[in-house]
């Protein structure tokens, strides 16, 4: 059996309104990592990251043993760290599904992603697939394929296929499970960090840099992250697991790894064991977490073993900002825990929502007029994703369904309002957000395109 693992090149993308996570740092994509460590024993896996090579996919060939595939597994999201901040449109992987059908006609070709696990019928119909995976890569893909007189099939209580649903896959526990990383699949990839100063940094200290999963899941539950089906229940990797990806990459000259949790910090101990894992074999780290799970000790602490990049969940930086997000319990700690980590680690960038977005209603446009992030932005137009409640309240609001077609017209017309401040008096009317976003309805069919030519990413 032969098994094809492919991420697409999210540098075709033409979407309405593209989101900053739509092009990320290419990375090793952890999903991928995860299922060559599963199969390897009884099923030959090639992996093609078109992302990080930035190949367009008519120069799909078979050559890339795409032809002699039995079944091709496409994400639809840059990597396992964006399945919560997902891009929007679907047209990059309809335009890899429609060119594999040329170059592998026989071979099954399954989607893993939020897209399927949230709307499985939106998604297959939007981009052609046979079927997609609801719910988490890991545990589950593997175990979806057999062979059968020969002949491999594809079969899954969590395999959604044309008008059927299907169910969620269960979070599974981590256990022992692993990464299986590739040094060739390293090699080309960037710093994850989205402040240039932090990346020009770390390229100046030579080696290469890798995503590293010790938990998934998170115990907070904020109303705009989508979580629904993948990443709700906090689980901890095992510690053996953790040294096994470690060794790893630090035999593979890797010198500094992001930390996917979702909230790194939590637990305080298994943090620390992190922290010092990486620090014994010379490797630097960021993370994201939240200001209000830190205390000055525990930050001077891991910040000596190499914390170097923290991405943090303020989410605002005014107090009326962060009252208004209804997530922390005190509004004084979260923005003095905030300056805390700013004076600690070398790099800091805050993360900020748009919480003064009116169809939300928990902030009015004059107050969030001061919001601006740590380096001086606004903040990034609201992100309306089906299965999350501000998201489907967003929606909802503005008339519309919880499809993510819906959600990339809403954001398209929460974007424009940013770029164009005039509109920003008309919009504070719902019908004057309706008519804005029914405007690039009409306007789609001619401003969509399959994808575009390819370009060499640069950053920094």
């Amino acid at each position: 059996m032969s098994l094809v693992l492919l991420t697409p090149n999210w540098r075709l993308a033409t979407g309405l309104a593209g989101t900053d996570t739509l092009h990320p740092p290419p990375a090793w994509p952890l999903e991928w990592g995860y299922v060559v460590a599963s199969t390897q024993k009884r099923i030959k896996t090639v992996v093609l990251d078109d992302y990080v090579s930035d190949r367009h996919p008519r120069l799909l060939n078979a050559s890339h043993g795409v032809a002699r595939a039995d079944a091709i597994v496409i994400s639809t999201t840059p990597s396992y760290l964006y399945w919560r901040c997902p891009p929007l449109g679907l047209e990059v992987v309809a335009a890899y599904v429609e060119a594999l059908r040329r170059v592998a006609p026989r071979a099954t070709v399954l989607l893993v992603g939020p897209h399927g696990t949230v709307s499985p019928r939106e998604t297959l119909r939007r981009t052609g697939a046979d079927a997609a995976l609801r719910g988490e890569v890991d545990p589950w893909l593997s175990d979806a394929m057999h062979v059968v007189d020969g002949h491999t099939v594809v079969a899954s209580p969590y395999l959604a296929k044309a008008g059927d649903d299907a169910c969620v896959a269960p979070e599974a526990d981590f256990g022992s499970r692993h990464v299986t990383y590739d040094r060739s699949g390293l090699v080309g990839t960037v710093p994850h960090t989205w402040l240039d100063a932090c990346a020009a940094d770390l390229r100046g200290r030579g080696g290469l840099s890798a995503l590293v999963e010790t938990a998934r899941g998170c115990p907070f539950d904020c109303g705009y992250c989508l979580r629904a089906g993948f990443r709700r229940r906090l689980r901890l990797k095992s510690f053996d697991a953790i040294r096994i990806e470690v060794a790893q990459l630090a035999a593979m000259d890797v010198r500094y790894v992001y930390l996917v949790d979702e909230t790194f910090g939590v637990p305080r101990d298994h943090a620390h064991d992190v922290a010092r894992l990486l620090h014994e074999h010379n490797i630097l780290f960021g993370a994201q977490t939240r200001p209000d799970v830190w205390t000055p000790d525990r930050v001077q602490d891991i910040a000596k073993l190499g914390w170097i990049y923290a991405e943090v969940g303020t989410e605002s930086l005014t107090t009326a900002g962060v009252r208004a997000l209804g997530k922390f319990s005190s509004v004084e700690k979260v923005l003095a825990r905030t300056a805390l980590l700013r004076d600690a680690l070398p790099f800091v960038g805050v993360n900020i929502v748009d919480v003064g977005n009116p169809d939300l209603g928990r902030l009015d446009r004059t107050t969030a007029a001061n919001e601006r992030d740590n380096e001086g932005r606004r903040p990034p137009a609201f992100i309306p994703y089906p299965g999350t409640p501000w998201g489907e309240q967003a929606l909802a609001s503005q008339g519309r369904g919880t499809s993510w077609s819906d959600a990339e017209l809403v954001y398209a017309s929460y974007t424009a309002v940013g770029r164009w401040p005039w509109l920003l008096g008309l919009t504070r009317w719902r019908w004057a957000r309706r008519a804005l976003t029914k405007i690039f309805e009409l306007w789609r069919p001619w401003a969509r395109h399959s994808v575009r030519a390819g370009t060499r990413f640069e950053r920094g």
